[in-house]
This record gives structure tokens, sequence and C-alpha cells, in this order.
């Protein structure tokens, strides 16, 4: 006879989920396929991550831990690939069609080409680097705030505190650096210290239970707030970020992709490090676009030479059917991709033989990663540009998003009709689009564009509500 599962066992979480997911089809009220679509698979995977024997192994090496720190290290290596592909393989195609007869590492195209290409490279890891390797500001709990204590002045790389692995031990902690970041916020601190006691943090939490649905007047508040985790009062629009167990200053989002928070005294740099990275894959494509389509063209050709006379009526009509279907066919059929390696180690065959790389290879294996990453990062940049130009961050626009659909979902399942959004709350941060952008970049912001560093302006802490009909009258 075999024992019964643990209550904490795998075998026990997928044996719980299907009992639920059984109850749940004969249960009179709604079913969500998709909800259930989702946890039962969450489910398989988690049996057999546990029952493969993965999950002694991440736990023995600490290799939760341990990856995010060589996420850093795997961008390094990623930008360096492609500034190899460029020097090694598409320098060549810009000498054979822009060069001319002058085909030397003298013409000028090559030069400009390979100076805009290592700019932008240098750039982007010096941006990346700097938002990685950069505290994002933060209100040290009252344990780090003794200057005699005996914790090691570092944030450690495998927290997702900043850094990578192999950093030697930076970014380091600074105390007077990080006191003096929030000194920065003024009076309005510094006269709010001792405000809040107990029993206002135990008002503030009810409050905030019973209000879920509206927003405060003024959001984001310029009043400091109370973090019961780091037992502190911090400044305006900080809040503890549960990633890395830190109270971020003006906190955006804790990036996985750099291994660290983004917040008041980094932001500039992650900033620059989107702008950097669209407008280096967008050249990238400019300069591939032509060559790229001409290599679509002739394996179209080569397609409808070899199906233009199909052997019987029924694959003409096939082939000939509607666009989609010619799409479909064409997709299948293609043979673009062939000649491209499927592995690195084909890759480095091809680099070390005596004719090189072809630069159509290289094409084809930059030119789909460059267009995919380059619309991605530049949807995320025009969000982030609107978030700066209207004073707001990532968290605080997805709180307002969040009482949105709350409002939305009381108001679809009861009869009220009166909307309780807080769309008419003012953002006493917002003194116009100008003004908001110099407050994140400063005033030079063509030092953007140079690898330099620079420090974020003061923190701007309103003693009023902005007007916003003051700031349109124009």
């Amino acid at each position: 006879m075999t024992p019964p599962p643990q209550a904490s066992s795998p075998h026990h979480r997928l044996r719980k989920t299907w009992d639920d997911f059984n109850r749940a089809l004969r249960s009179p009220e709604p079913f969500n396929p998709f909800v259930w679509v989702y946890r039962l698979s969450a489910a398989g995977l988690d049996y057999c991550y546990c029952q493969s024997g993965l999950s002694q192994v991440v736990a023995r090496y600490q290799l939760q831990k341990r990856w995010t720190s060589l996420i850093p290290l795997f961008v390094l290596g990623l930008v360096l690939f492609l500034l190899l592909l460029h020097f090694i393989s598409i320098r060549k195609m810009i000498q054979e069609r822009w060069c001319g007869s002058n085909n030397n590492d003298n013409c000028w195209a090559a030069i400009s080409q390979d100076a805009c290409v290592t700019y932008f490279a240098l750039m982007i890891l010096f941006f990346y680097f700097k938002t990685n390797l950069t505290s994002p500001g933060v209100a040290l709990p009252s344990s780090l705030q003794n200057p005699n204590n005996s914790q090691p002045a570092v944030w450690k790389s495998t927290n997702n505190r900043g850094g990578f692995y192999g950093s030697c031990g930076y970014p380091k902690l600074d105390p007077v650096a990080e006191k003096h970041r929030v000194a920065l916020y003024g009076p309005a601190l510094k006269n709010n210290a001792n405000a809040t006691t107990k029993q206002q943090q135990q008002q503030q939490k009810t409050s905030s239970a019973t209000t879920t649905t509206e927003l405060p007047t003024l959001f984001p508040s310029p009043e400091p707030s109370y973090c019961d985790k780091c037992n502190i009062t911090r400044p305006p629009r900080c809040h503890h970020c549960r990633v890395c167990n830190r109270c971020v200053l003006q906190f955006d989002h804790h990036c996985l992709c750099v291994n660290n928070c983004i917040g008041y005294n980094n932001y500039r740099y992650f900033l620059a490090l989107l702008i950097h990275i669209v407008l280096a894959c967008w050249y990238c494509l400019a300069v591939m676009v032509v060559p790229f389509y001409e290599l679509i063209r002739k394996e179209q050709a080569r397609q409808e030479a070899e199906y233009s006379n199909p052997a019987s009526a029924a694959e003409e009509e096939e082939y000939v059917n509607l666009a989609l279907e010619r799409l479909y066919w064409y997709v299948a059929r293609s043979r673009l991709f062939e000649d491209v390696p499927a592995g690195p180690v084909g890759l480095l065959g091809l680099i070390r033989s005596e004719e090189g790389l072809p630069w159509t290879v290289s094409i084809k294996i930059a030119y789909p990663f460059l267009l995919g990453v380059g619309v991605i990062m530049s949807v995320f940049l025009g969000y982030h540009l609107k978030y700066v130009s209207r004073a707001k961050t990532t968290l605080e626009y997805k709180i307002v998003l969040d009482a949105t659909l709350s409002s939305l979902m009381e108001q679809y399942t009861t009869t009220e009709t009166k909307f309780k959004l807080g769309a008419t709350a003012q953002n006493p941060f917002d003194c116009g689009w100008k003004k908001n952008i110099y407050r994140i970049v400063g005033d030079k912001p063509w030092l953007l564009f140079l690898p330099v560093s620079v420090d974020p302006p003061s923190p701007f802490v309103p003693h009023q509500p902005a007007r916003r009909d003051s700031k349109k009258a124009k």
C-alpha cells in the first residue's frame, strides 16, 4: 500500500488542481476554459520540473538567484556578436554595393558605417552597464542607516540589486549618498518624519483596503508614506520593490533585463539606453532592407519557377487560390534560411572557412532579430516617453489602470450607474511636458547621446496641485 502524497509535494498539487478542475466542470457557475488551461499547464510543468530532479539541482547551486546575474553577460556577448557580424561579413556587402570600383577598406561608405555601428554598440553597452551598476536611489531601512553596522556595504547581484556575476562587488552600497538623495526631497520629508504613528498606519491600511476603485484627489500623493517592511518614513513616490526588497525612490519598475530596479537615480540612463537601442535597430534595418528584400525576391522567383508548371490541375488550384494560402505555401516551401547554420558550431565553421562568412547569411541572421527587437523596444520607448511627458511612472500608470478595471468590473456586476474611476484626480507633479522631460533628462538633453555620467536633477515635490488649465492655455 503506497503512502498518501504529502501536502506540499508536486503530486499533491497536481492532484488538487485536477480535482478543482473537475469540480469547476460540474459547478453551475460560469466556466472559464482559459483559466483552467493555464492552471493545469502550470501544475503539469511544476510536476515535471520536480520529478525530473531539476529542482534539487537548482536548490543546491542556488541557480534561481544566479541566472539573473548572468543576464548582463549575455547582453554583452549579444552586442559583441552583432558587432562581429558587421566587421567580418556585412561590411563586405557595403563595399560591394556602395564603394563601386573603389572596392577597398578606405571607402568613405564603409568607414562611415563602421563609425556608426561602433558608436551605437558602445553607447548601448555604456548606458546598459550604467543602468546596471548605478543605484536607483534607495531609502535605507533603519538597520542600514547606522554607520557602525557590521553588514557588508554591497548590493549583491544574486539578490537582483544591480551588478552581474564577476562585477567585483559593484554596485557598492554608499549610505552617505543614499541619505543625500533622500534629503533632496527637502522639508516635505523632514516635517512629516515623525507624523506617521502606528494608529495612522492602521488607518492608512484600512482606508486603502476599502477604497480600491477610487483614486485619491491627488495622485501620485505629494506626502511621505510609511513602509512597514523597512520601518521607515519614505519620500513621496517611493515604493517598496518586492523583487529586490528595497524602498526605491521614484520607483518605476524592476527590470530583470538589467538586473536592477529603475528609479530616480538611474532612470535617465535607462531612457538613454532605450533611445539608443531603437535608433541602432532601425538604422541597421535601413542599411540592410534592400539586400534582405532582394533575397526574398530571389526565393520567390525560385518558387515561381519551380511551381509555375504544376503537374496537375489540383496543384495549380492549390497554388493560385487565395493570397493567404499563397503566403502559407511560400513559407512552407521556403529555402530562404536553408544556408543559415543551425547552431554555433556550424556558424564558427563558416567563419573559419577560406571564403569566410557570406554576408547573405549574416543578413538572414541579423535582420529578423533586429526587426523584432526594434518593434518591441519602439513600443516600450513610446510608453516611457508618454510616462515622462505626463510626470508618471510605470507603477503609477498600472495603479490607474487597475483602478479603472476594478471600477468597470464593479459597475458591470452591480446596478450602480455612478462611474467611480477617480479620473478627475490631479497629478501634482505634472507641470507641462517640457518641464516634466527636463526633470528627468536635465537641462542639457543632448548629453543623452554622449557617454558621460550625469547626476539626475533634484526631485520635484509640489506644495500644491499643479493646474493643467493654465498649461493648456497656449
